[in-house]
């Protein structure tokens, strides 16, 4: 069973000519699941602006209507679940509290349909506003990305006495939120495709989403209607099989993980490298490691084990494998072909049919 949102934006990609491939990649279902949503679609006295007008849950029973949920188990006391998140002694989020539950009803709702109807009860007791704890977090789902507000000039060029400035970029992962930060000479798309594959080769695994900053690096546009990622990131995207979905524009809780490792790095990290100098990029990013490897070890506040420990138990385990290889970084040019038919980039010339005279290819 599709939810609501995945059905409509599935006709909406077919109306609109995407291909299997496209819908595929955005909603992370398979072409059988497209194929029967088209299907049952045609057989439906309404059209796609009626579905609009719909309520999520009608939209899923006339697509789904054999999917009951289980009856046989009851759903626990939300109001105690509740108090649980909100607790300010607690740790618990919704996910580790569905694993209780499903340790005594095996055969009962599972985490989508369990989160569902929590929101259900936030909704109708007027709560939701007033939760702060991270509901969503699962292992090893999503891998939060940014750069980091603040920069500092910290690396030495060839010119004598003149210093580079460094940009951090930085990650978290799932429910642990262990960190891994990296710095580049500027936040340009090579250098944010670099640091997400070097942040996929620290976690050792994929995540299902990779959830990015709202940054130009990585999607050209971002706004509830329409996403288009920068080409090299779509694909990263591909090559990894994982899902990219950008942060909505300002705001913060959407990334608040990575918004408090933002934080941590200006109060913490930057006073640590204040006043030092390196040699080059490669000598710094070998001593942040180090640094970022006692944040990770560093227990709670709280006690109860620290990052890496959480990663280790929780988000590792969940990770998908990694490729055989590494992605290797590069960009896209675009270039207009010469009465020559070759095309220069980088002090190389490349040939290109006659054909192609006066056109625009991509390099």
């Amino acid at each position: 069973m599709q939810k609501s949102t995945t059905i409509i934006g599935v006709l909406e990609m077919l109306e609109d000519g995407f291909s299997y491939s496209d819908i595929r990649t955005r909603y992370s279902i398979g072409n059988s699941t497209i194929t029967d949503i088209k299907k049952k679609f045609k057989t439906m006295d309404v059209t796609l602006k009626q579905l609009h007008s719909m309520t999520p849950k009608l939209i899923e029973q006339m697509f789904y209507p054999n999917a009951h949920p289980r009856k046989e188990a009851p759903l626990p006391d939300f109001e105690k679940v509740y108090k649980k998140l909100t607790d300010k002694n607690s740790r618990a989020n919704l996910y580790f509290i569905w694993i209780d539950y499903k340790k005594l009803y095996p055969d009962s709702y599972q985490y989508t349909q369990f989160k569902h109807y929590f929101k259900q009860w936030l909704d109708e007791n007027h709560l939701e506003n007033n939760l702060r704890m991270a509901i969503n977090r699962v292992p090893g789902e999503i891998i939060y990305i940014d750069w980091a507000g603040d920069t500092l000039d910290l690396v030495y060029t060839d010119v004598p006495g003149e210093l580079q400035t460094a940009h951090f970029f930085t990650t978290t992962l799932g429910v642990s939120s262990c960190c891994f930060i990296m710095t580049f000479p500027n936040e340009q798309t090579p250098n944010f495709l670099q640091g997400t594959i070097e942040a996929l080769n620290f976690y050792g695994g994929v995540p299902k989403i990779l959830k990015p900053d709202n940054t130009k690096a990585a999607s050209i546009k971002n706004t509830k209607d329409v996403l288009i990622l920068n080409k090299v990131y779509e694909d990263l995207q591909d090559y990894y099989n994982t899902v990219i979905v950008p942060a909505p524009p300002l705001k913060p809780r959407a990334k608040s993980s990575v918004e408090n490792n933002v934080k941590w790095i200006e109060t913490h990290l930057l006073e640590k490298l204040k006043g030092r100098r390196f040699s080059s990029f490669s000598e710094l990013n070998a001593e942040i490691s180090i640094i970022t490897d006692e944040l990770n070890n560093r227990e709670f506040s709280k006690g109860k084990g620290n990052r890496k420990e959480l990663f280790d138990k929780y988000d590792k385990p969940a990770l998908k494998p990694l490729p055989h290889e590494s992605l290797k970084p590069y960009t896209y040019v675009i270039k207009t072909v010469p009465n020559n038919y070759h095309v220069e980039y980088d002090h190389h010339y490349y040939s290109v049919p006659y054909t192609y005279y006066k056109q625009e290819v991509t390099l």
